[in-house]
């Protein structure tokens, strides 16, 4: 198999290119799964002190997620 590790701090641009996302938060893991579960995770929002929306768009077979 194929794996590849990206740090990518942008979590819209996240979701949308990997099947998995694991969440670090003070050295450990935080949330560890598919974006959508990560996103909405507790440890997510903590992590970066927003609160995470999930939106379902027209057209769009992904999620589009908004951080307040």
């Amino acid at each position: 198999g194929v794996a590849v590790l990206a740090l990518i701090h942008d979590l819209l641009r996240a979701a949308d290119w990997a099947a998995r996302l694991v969440l670090l938060t003070g050295g450990a893991i935080g949330a560890d799964g598919a974006p959508d579960d990560v996103l909405a995770s507790p440890a997510c929002a903590q992590a970066f002190e927003v609160v995470v929306t999930r939106h379902s768009v027209p057209g769009r077979q992904e999620p589009f997620y908004s951080f307040d």
